[in-house]
């Protein structure tokens, strides 16, 4: 997978964080990149991945993908074909794998779950710093789909770009201070 505006970082720690691409509406990493994030050995995550299979709680075919990579090995550019697995399968290896940064994305990823259900939508900050008027538009598209339907108006009423630009402003301060609490924590 090249690198390109799909790319999303998921998990940061002290020593770096993850950057990963977005496809097919999800993301992917290889058993390599998992080891990665969760400070683990490939094999390490193929035992997992083993038995997450073995145990049907997930589906291969359904959660596994073959992407054409190009690396660089040595002087030469290679191309080949990677399996990679999606958002389903890496939080399942996250909750199986026992290290330090592993305990650090189940950390993350609950914070992110319960901020998700307690808010009822999620943001990715980068994508909401680099383009709010993009977001914008995304709230005034879920207003109209959901909420126009049972409350007609609602959308031009209350989604007027004062007040969404308010509620963003609102938002982005929450998201930046939510982060800075959880990172002085670790």
């Amino acid at each position: 997978m090249n690198s390109d505006s799909n790319e999303v970082q998921i998990f940061t720690t002290d020593s770096g964080s993850i950057h990963v691409q977005l496809a097919q509406k999800s993301v992917w990493l290889t058993q390599r990149q998992m080891g990665e994030v969760f400070g683990t050995t490939a094999e390490n995550i193929l035992m997992h991945l083993k038995n997450i299979y073995k145990n049907q709680e997930l589906e291969e075919k359904l959660t596994s993908k073959d992407f054409l990579v190009v690396q660089k090995e040595g002087k030469r550019q290679v191309r080949r074909n990677l399996k990679h697995y999606d958002l389903d399968v890496i939080i399942s290896v996250g909750y199986r794998v026992n290290s330090k940064r592993a305990v650090q994305f189940r950390r993350w990823a609950t914070g992110v779950l319960n901020n998700h259900l307690t808010h009822g939508f999620s943001i990715n900050q980068q994508r909401f710093e680099e383009n709010p008027r993009d977001l914008i538009r995304q709230f005034k598209a879920c207003a109209k789909l959901h909420l126009d339907p049972v409350m007609p108006g609602f959308s031009e009423q209350f989604m007027s770009d004062e007040a969404l630009d308010k509620m963003i402003r609102e938002t982005h301060l929450d998201v930046h201070s939510r982060h800075l609490e959880f990172m002085s924590k670790e």
